[in-house]
C-alpha cells in the first residue's frame, strides 16, 4: 500500500485554492463591469435627457408667434384666431383659453385645438379654430393661445360686439358699439321704419346703391354724451393701385323712415348716450350733416373699411340740454371690421 507524500497533498490543495479564487475573481470583474456599465448608461440617459430639455429652451427661445381674433356675427359671434409664425421653427399650437371677464367668476373654457389646425410653418399664419367652434357671447374677454412648448400669448379684454374696442390698438372712449347689431336696408325695395323685418346684416352689401344702416350705441362712461349731427360712418376704399382711399361719409340721421329720399334729417343734440350703458340706436346714410339726402356706397365691388366717428358733448350738468360751454366736448373714433361690396 502507497500512501501519498505530504508534498503531494499540499499541491493538490494549492491547486483547489487557485480555482476557487479564480472564480471568485470573475465574479468580482462581472460586477465590477456591470456596475460600470450601468453607470456609464445612467450617465449617457442623463446627458441625452439634458440635451432634450436644452433642445426645448433654445426652441422655447427662438418661438415667436402673434393672434388676432375676430368675430362672425352671421355665425353666432364665432370666434377665429388667426396665428403668424414670426419664429424660425413649425409653432405647434397646443390650447386655446376664453375667460369670460365678464361674469362674476370669470369662468375659462379651455379648447384643444385638433391636429390639422395645430401645426404653423415659419412665416406663415393659419386659424387654429377652423374645426374647434368657439362662440362668445355679449362681454369682455381675455384669449390665451399655448404651445406645446409652453409658450403663451394673451389678448386681454377683447370685445365681440366691438373687436376694434379693447385689447391692443383699442379705441380710447367711453363708448362701445353692439358689433353684432350693426344692420342696413334699402329703403327704394324694402320697409325700412325702424320696426320692419326688412333689416339685414349690414356686412354685405350692393355697390352703387343707397342704404340705411343703424347700430346699438352704449356708454360706460359717468356722464351722458349728447350726439351731435357730424357723427357719421367713414368708410374708406381701399386701392391696390393708388389713387386715395376714395372716403365716403354716411351721417347720422332721424330715426328711420321708408321714403328712399327722404329718411329723415337729424336734428342736432337729439340724442343721447346714456352713462348708465342702456344701449340706444343710432341711425347712418345720408350725404351731409343734417342733411335728408341718402349717399350712395361706392360704385365697385371692394372691400371697404368702416369707422364710426362719434361728435358730441358730454352732459355734465345731467339736464339733457347742451349747455355750451358748460358741457365740454367729446370726440371718439371706433374702428369696425371690413364692410364688403357685392
Amino acid at each position: 500500500m502507497r500512501f501519498p507524500k505530504f508534498g503531494d497533498i499540499l499541491y493538490q490543495r494549492k491547486g483547489i485554492s487557485s480555482i476557487v479564487g479564480g472564480i471568485f475573481f470573475l465574479v468580482l470583474m462581472t460586477s465590477g463591469f456591470t456596475v460600470y456599465y450601468v453607470a456609464l448608461n445612467s450617465q449617457a440617459e442623463m446627458l441625452h435627457t439634458q440635451q432634450i430639455i436644452a433642445d426645448a429652451e433654445v426652441k422655447k427661445v427662438r418661438e415667436d408667434f402673434t393672434i388676432s381674433l375676430s368675430v362672425d356675427p352671421s355665425d353666432n359671434d364665432r370666434l377665429a384666431i388667426q396665428v403668424t409664425n414670426k419664429g424660425t421653427n413649425v409653432v405647434e399650437i397646443a390650447d386655446a383659453w376664453v375667460v369670460n371677464k365678464t361674469a362674476t367668476n370669470q369662468p375659462a373654457t379651455k379648447s384643444e385645438i385638433k391636429y390639422d389646425d395645430a401645426f404653423i410653418p415659419a412665416g406663415y399664419s393659419g386659424e387654429i379654430l377652423a374645426s374647434t367652434p368657439v362662440y362668445l357671447g355679449f362681454g369682455e374677454y381675455d384669449i390665451k393661445v399655448i404651445s406645446t412648448l409652453g409658450t403663451i400669448v394673451t389678448e386681454r379684454e377683447f370685445n365681440p360686439q366691438n373687436p376694434g374696442f379693447g385689447g391692443e390698438g383699442e379705441s380710447t372712449g367711453n363708448i362701445f358699439m353692439e358689433f353684432a347689431s350693426f344692420e342696413s336696408c334699402e329703403p327704394a325695395l324694402d320697409d325700412c321704419t325702424s320696426d320692419s323685418s326688412d333689416w339685414a346684416s349690414g356686412w354685405d352689401v350692393k355697390k352703387a346703391t343707397k342704404y340705411l344702416w343703424r347700430i346699438n350705441m352704449a356708454n360706460r362712461g359717468t356722464e351722458d354724451i349728447i350726439v351731435e349731427e357730424h357723427t357719421s360712418l367713414l368708410m374708406l376704399r381701399a386701392q391696390t393701385q393708388g389713387g386715395g382711399s376714395l372716403p365716403r361719409v354716411f351721417y347720422i340721421k332721424a330715426d328711420s323712415t321708408p321714403a328712399a329720399e327722404d329718411p329723415g334729417a337729424y336734428i342736432d343734440n337729439s340724442k343721447i348716450i346714456l352713462a348708465d350703458g342702456t344701449p340706444i340706436i343710432l341711425y347712418f346714410g345720408v350725404d351731409s350733416a343734417g342733411g335728408a339726402t341718402l349717399q350712395e356706397t361706392h360704385n365697385s365691388a371692394d372691400i371697404i373699411a368702416v369707422n364710426l366717428l362719434t361728435f358730441g358733448h358730454e352732459d355734465v350738468n345731467d339736464n339733457g340740454i347742451y349747455d355750451n360751454p358748460g358741457d365740454p366736448p367729446y370726440s371718439q373714433n371706433l374702428a369696425f371690421q371690413a364692410l364688403r361690396l357685392i
